[in-house]
């Protein structure tokens, strides 16, 4: 897991990036998925293993916009307790987003992110530019905070 809402973003832009259409469509919603556990191995954290528990009451939504390509925003009201393995520390965050896919799969959005990788661990808020998806080349224009240093030390 590269961050908090990687799994429901990836699956978006696989589904993106393909799309199609004449014309624009209604948007359609997904489900809310409620509660989750994530366990974010010590290979994908700079902090070592983590274990992210929390509400996600965040909505999904796809866009199709008349000139073909499938857009996706999820918003709402998530929130994440993330506990490292190695020190039992753990810190409460709200992880709300938003959160858009564009249709090349880069992912744009505002904070608050959860976002680990395994060169860094940082709690983002302000505006957020992840190129085709990949955490590893985040761009955070606000602050970000590194939580290796809260969680372990």
């Amino acid at each position: 897991m590269k961050f908090r809402h990687a799994v429901a973003a990836a699956t978006v832009a696989a589904i993106a990036v393909g799309a199609g259409s004449a014309h624009a469509d209604p948007p359609t919603h997904g489900d809310r998925p409620g509660a989750f556990v994530s366990y974010v191995p010590a290979s994908e954290s700079a902090c070592g293993a983590l274990v992210v528990e929390g509400s996600d009451n965040t909505r999904l939504t796809f866009y199709d916009t008349e000139h073909g390509a499938l857009l996706a925003g999820l918003r709402g009201r998530s929130t994440a307790t993330v506990t490292s393995v190695v020190s039992g520390r753990s810190i409460d965050l709200n992880i709300s987003g938003p959160l858009r896919v564009l249709a090349n799969g880069d992912f744009v959005g505002s904070g608050p992110w959860l976002i680990t990788t395994p060169g860094f661990v940082i709690y983002a808020r302000g505006s957020i530019y992840v190129p085709g998806g990949d955490a590893n080349l985040a761009q955070v224009t606000g602050t970000s905070i590194d939580l290796c240093e809260v969680l372990v030390g």
